[in-house]
């Protein structure tokens, strides 16, 4: 536990001190700095589609590349082929209900990113949320605050607050086995995993936990994997395709157009 903490927060103080903040990493089209960032269409699947063009810094991207093959090798040699026979055995409502538990997991995560943002309605919309599910719900596995008492979820987490205290993606990493991510995100992934059941439980027993994570991934694999095919059809670069899309959505998330 010590030890995770000083890794948390040396990478608080690394991602500060390269400069994460927009305005001192974005100043003046024409300065130094500018030569770090690639311009990206607002859509890598729209062609002239409209919005604000993507701007992100790759400075590790034949490292990223490298990381993105092995992810995509192991997509289509391992996870797509275990999930098509997860799927043809296992139930639809059983799925569902999987989906359900993991998800009431991180309620945590944002009950308290939603309080960091002040979001005083999402924070209460998410309390009660964990409370009716965790309960009623037989620990989340039937979502009944959504179906019984219509409360959405409102998804926040730590990479997002920060950019929503004005801090910056930095670059984009693609990490293996997790994907996209930027530095801002990954230490916020860090610092929400102390909220996260799931991180303690692979903490205390590494098995337990790597089997849980597998078969979370395993459970969501169809519905992002058909997403990530489409992407790679659709895609002259799909590397390209995938880091402008992700940098798309969270920058979406930051500025609160996507709730749950």
């Amino acid at each position: 536990m010590v030890g995770s903490g000083k890794v948390f927060l040396a990478l608080m103080f690394f991602a500060l001190a390269i400069g994460l903040f927009p305005t001192a990493s974005r100043a003046g089209a024409g300065g130094a700095g500018a030569m770090d960032y690639d311009s990206l269409d607002p859509d890598p699947f729209a062609g002239e589609a409209a919005g604000p063009v993507v701007k992100v810094r790759d400075p590790i991207e034949p490292v990223n590349r490298f990381f993105f093959t092995v992810n995509d090798r192991l997509y289509f040699w391992l996870i797509k082929p275990v999930a098509q026979g997860y799927e043809a055995v296992m139930p639809d409502p059983l799925e569902e209900g999987i989906s359900n538990f993991f998800s009431n997991l991180k309620a945590p995560i944002r009950m308290v990113n939603n309080l960091l943002q002040a979001e005083f309605r999402g924070f209460g919309t998410e309390s009660g949320r964990f409370i009716v599910n965790s309960t009623i719900g037989l620990a989340g596995f039937f979502d009944v605050a959504d179906r019984a008492f219509a409360l959405k979820p409102r998804r926040k987490d730590l990479g997002q607050t920060l950019g929503r205290y004005g801090i910056g993606d930095g670059f984009y990493i693609c990490w293996p086995v997790f994907g996209s991510s930027s530095l801002r995100d990954s230490v916020g992934l860090a610092g929400d995993s102390y909220l996260s059941p799931l991180s303690y439980l692979a903490r205390e027993d590494f098995r337990a936990g790597a089997g849980a994570y597998s078969l979370k991934t395993v459970n969501a694999a169809e519905e992002k994997g058909e997403v990530y095919e489409d992407m790679k059809k659709s895609s002259l670069d799909p590397y390209i395709a995938a880091r402008t899309a992700y940098f798309q959505y969270r920058a979406s998330r930051v500025r609160n157009e996507i709730l749950d």
